[in-house]
Parts: structure tokens; sequence; C-alpha cells
């Protein structure tokens, strides 16, 4: 189910399109596919309830990866071509070929478990972050490394490349950094009071989102230094994503 759900928004152009769209295609999902388990209706309990006659479930299984244990995070390459994945079972995270799910890398060189990936815009790149409090930059044409980011000194939990694929943010228990992609040092770095769980860009490269423990969000302007609080949550943000426009 979450394949399926994942191949209709994440590989087609509704990826590009505005939030109403996903959340109609989750409700969809949840109404036309008995694949779901029923409990899953309990954590979506705002969204619409639909009744559909006559509709099938809109995408088959296209392929099924095989991991070892339970996996820690997923994330495709830009072109949907590939997969990344860790489990905590296991230092050295996977790429699999979505086509054939089959494994065709495995990036050895952490020295504890791999917490968060992402894959640089032109999908050449791979950066990792992990418990070693070690940020990770690996050339998927060899599958090494190219460069080894030093500087977090407490849990790690999220990393992300930049849209144009310059710079890369990371955020851990008490700190949210950016780094240089291509030289690899550190260009700026904003304390936190409580654990950041997620940090994205924004579009236009200017702004950067982290969610913490707190259950605030902030908004960073890297270029003036003033952060804008969203308030709201009433329990730690797991995740922050922007919107394709960056509004």
């Amino acid at each position: 189910a979450i394949l399926k759900l994942s191949t209709s928004f994440l590989q087609t152009p509704a990826s590009q399109s505005t939030p109403h769209l996903y959340t109609s295609i989750l409700a969809t999902e949840l109404a036309t596919n008995p694949d779901v388990p029923a409990s899953w209706t309990n954590y979506f309990w705002q969204l619409p309830q639909l009744h559909c006659t006559g509709v099938r479930s809109q995408t088959a299984i296209l392929t099924v990866i095989h991991a070892q244990s339970v996996n820690f995070f997923v994330a495709f390459s830009p072109d949907s071509s590939k997969v990344i994945s860790n489990s905590p079972d296991d230092f050295s995270p996977s790429i699999w070929d979505v086509s054939t799910g089959e494994e065709v890398q495995r990036l050895r060189g952490h020295t504890d478990f791999v917490r968060s990936a992402s894959f640089s815009p032109d999908g050449t790149r791979v950066v990792t972050g992990a418990t070693d409090r070690s940020v990770r930059i690996w050339d998927l044409a060899t599958g090494k490394e190219a460069q080894i980011l030093e500087g977090h000194t407490d849990m790690f939990n999220s990393v992300a490349f930049s849209f144009d694929g310059k710079h890369i943010v990371s955020g851990s228990d008490c700190d949210i950094r950016i780094w240089n992609a291509c030289t690899g040092e550190e260009v700026q770095r904003r304390d936190q009071a409580t654990a950041v769980n997620s940090v994205a860009f924004s579009p236009n490269g200017i702004c950067i989102a982290s969610g913490s423990d707190d259950g605030l969000v902030h908004i960073w302007d890297m270029s003036t230094g003033e952060v804008q609080t969203l308030e709201g949550h009433t329990d730690g943000v797991e995740s922050v994503i922007f919107s394709p426009d960056g509004k």
C-alpha cells in the first residue's frame, strides 16, 4: 500500500502539485485499496471519507525490494530509478534498482547506523548522516566516499542537499549546520535548544526549515539570519518539507 501510494504521487507530475492533490490521492487510496489496514484510517481522521463505486485501485505494485530488516529510511533518486535505504542493524546503506528490486551498491564507511540520506539533484552523489556524528558525501560512479564532513558533537538526525546541489544542511540534537557540498567546509551554523528531527532547503536555497522535539517549526533565512517560528503542533515535529514554489 505504501509503495502504491508513493508511486502515484512521487513518480508522476502530481509530485509538483499543491498539497491538496496529495491529500486527494491519500484519501482515494484509503477508499479503494483493500490492502490498506483499517487501523491506518485512525492516523488520517481529518481526511474526507470517500465512498467509491466501480473504482479500482489506481496502480499495481511495480517492484518489491527485499531488505534484510526494517528500513530506517528510504529516499528516491531524482529520476526515480533508484532507492537508498538503511536499517538500524547495518551501517552501510544500500542502493536499489527500482525496476528490478536488485541491490546495485553498498556505501561502506560509517561506523554506526545511518539515520538519513539524500541524493544530489543530478543523481551523481549521495549525502548520508549517521549516529557516528559524521556526514559523508559519496560518489555514485565509484561507490566511494568523496568527503567526510565532521563537526557535529551530538546525535545526528537529518540531512539534505540544496536544490542546486551546492550546499548540504544537516541537523542534530543541538544544532543545524550548512556545508559547502564541493569543498566540505562548514559555512553556517545555528544552535538549537532542542533536538532537530528534520531539515529541508527551500527551492530557492535561501531558507531552511527545521522541525524539532519541542513541537516548533523554524524557518531560517540564511541571508539575513532571521528566524520565523511556526507554532501549533502539540508534539515533536518529525518531518518538514517546502512546497514546490517555496511559498
